[in-house]
């Protein structure tokens, strides 16, 4: 088990440098930081409150769930610092699938529906260090070419192959998982939408940037990648609402 554990650990930092082109050395950036620090509170106050900042009556308003079939997944992390990576969502059965390959065997899985709401405040575009939140979020929320895919998990390699406690198979494993990860990772620009915000494909989630937080709104309702970004846009104003 422990094993299996630091191979996701390993596959998903060498996902996240790859996905973002960060390499040792960092770039200053011209980019303004924003000005909605009252927003940004006002949103993080919400920590714990997930269902308020997005009612289902608010959800309701734009996509019809039938509450007969969804189920309500909210479950509050006790470790209030660990309440930034809750999840709050609708979720319900559809008939889609999607077909997964691990170690060469593929495997045909269940896609459920699910809209809502999570990661109320953090999220992984820090790691990115710009200078400002803005110039962070846009580093890290941006498509890179197959040649600087290639580059950044070279650096990427070569970060983990100093940790001494990773096994040359474990290395090699987690390196195929992560360039599979980084293939699938596409990111689409949403403008007028908070400060900053970005459409991620591959997970039907809105990334949106107020201040120095965020928070991503799920609408995994379709197999319309459009019209699934089209609902969470309308999702991420209601809850930009509750702090204007």
């Amino acid at each position: 088990m422990k094993t299996f554990k630091n191979l996701i650990g390993t596959a998903f930092l060498l996902f996240i440098i790859s996905c973002s082109g960060k390499s040792e050395d960092t770039e200053s950036s011209s980019e303004s930081e924003p000005q909605a620090s009252n927003n940004a509170s006002c949103i993080f106050s919400y920590i714990g409150k997930y269902d308020q900042l997005l009612p289902i009556e608010n959800i309701q308003k734009h996509y019809n769930i039938d509450l007969a079939n969804a189920r309500k997944k909210y479950q509050i992390s006790k470790d209030v610092k660990s309440q930034v990576r809750d999840t709050y969502m609708y979720s319900w059965k559809s008939d889609r699938t999607k077909t997964v390959e691990f170690g060469g065997n593929k495997m045909v899985l269940p896609i459920s529906n699910q809209i809502g709401l999570k990661w109320l405040g953090d999220d992984l575009y820090k790691i990115m260090d710009k200078g400002n939140s803005l110039a962070s979020f846009k580093a890290f929320y941006k498509n890179v070419s197959k040649t600087e895919m290639q580059a950044a998990l070279s650096q990427a390699e070569k970060q983990v192959s100093k940790d001494k406690n990773i096994d040359e198979a474990t290395k090699n494993t987690a390196m195929d998982m992560a360039q599979g990860m980084a293939k699938e990772a596409k990111f689409v620009e949403v403008n007028g939408v908070g400060d900053a915000a970005a459409w991620v494909v591959s997970d039907n989630s809105l990334v949106v940037l107020v201040g120095d937080k965020t928070f991503q709104i799920l609408a995994e309702i379709s197999a319309d990648s459009q019209a699934n970004k089209n609902v969470a846009i309308e999702l991420a104003k209601e809850v930009l609402k509750k702090c204007e």
